[in-house]
């Protein structure tokens, strides 16, 4: 295991990375990311999912309907509510640059506005990739759902129920350990 350190006016950053080879990891679903004719045959795709505790990320290289998980690692917080874009930008920094697909999920990151922040954190980043983002809330249900329906329930700092039934989206909770983001869920009598 190799660790690479940053140092910030607020904290140390550390990056843990480990390498492992595997296919077995369904990282990336299909429809993603368009391709288009131009682009290269391998994929390398990051994928960041961020939340009020911390950043993990996963590279994988993906040629074909082979997949292989080249690099990974954990970070510090970054809901996008919490964190400024300088302190996003040095959090990104020290993640793989050499990619032609990032994918970047945060917590915070539900309005139109706030995608394209985090899009603009992004391509400041990887300004040759095709870029990706949304919530947390998206990740969740594009990982656990693929293109079904059903519900699922995010328990972190934060939490949020989201669920999915004939492609509208109801969801409860999701403001955060701030704002409050316990959610009650009570047995339904029979």
């Amino acid at each position: 295991m190799v660790v690479a350190q940053m140092n910030t006016p607020s904290q140390q950053i550390r990056r843990k990375m480990s390498s492992g080879r595997g296919s077995d990891v369904d990282i990336v679903k299909p429809g993603m990311f368009v391709d288009s004719s131009t682009m290269q045959r391998t994929k390398r795709v990051l994928g960041i999912e961020g939340g009020g505790t911390k950043t993990e990320w996963i590279l994988a290289e993906i040629e074909g309907d082979q997949t292989t998980v080249l690099d990974r690692g954990s970070l510090p917080a970054s809901n996008l509510a919490l964190t400024s874009d300088e302190m996003l930008t040095r959090i990104l920094s020290v993640m793989p640059r050499a990619v032609t697909h990032v994918g970047a999920y945060l917590a915070a990151c539900g309005t139109e506005e706030d995608r394209a922040r985090l899009r603009r954190v992004c391509r400041s980043g990887w300004p040759a990739a095709q870029i990706a983002v949304g919530s947390d809330r998206d990740s969740a249900i594009a990982t656990a759902l693929g293109n079904g329906d059903g519900i699922v329930v995010i328990s972190g700092t934060g939490s949020a129920v989201t669920g999915r039934k004939d492609g509208r989206i109801d969801k409860a909770g999701g403001w955060g350990q701030v704002v409050g983001g316990t959610v009650v869920i009570a047995p339904v009598a029979p």
